[in-house]
């Protein structure tokens, strides 16, 4: 059974309005093309959210030696904010 009629309109179903980057259907209608085509949709995006995560891996990743979850929340949370003013540095100056 072929998969024509799902194939046919898949690129249709992303618009304007449907901002979702979850995409189902059938596995069979899923080939390198569509792949290809979806990485490239929302390749800018995962980009600029995988750059804070190599920043924060820079500086000793996500790894806290602490004892408690709200210490280590806050580490992380700390690392976060610098990571944030930096950027905004980067971006005034």
């Amino acid at each position: 059974m072929s998969c024509l009629l799902p194939s046919r309109h898949l690129e249709a179903v992303p618009d304007a309005w449907n901002h979702s980057a979850e995409i189902y259907a059938d596995r069979r209608c899923v080939g390198a093309e569509r792949e290809e085509w979806r990485n490239r949709r929302i390749a800018r995006i995962r980009a600029r959210v995988e750059q804070v995560f190599a920043a924060i891996t820079q500086w000793g990743g996500k790894k806290v030696r602490t004892i408690g979850q709200a210490r280590a929340s806050f580490a992380m949370g700390m690392r976060v904010l610098v990571y944030s003013m930096r950027r905004l540095a980067f971006l005034a100056g």
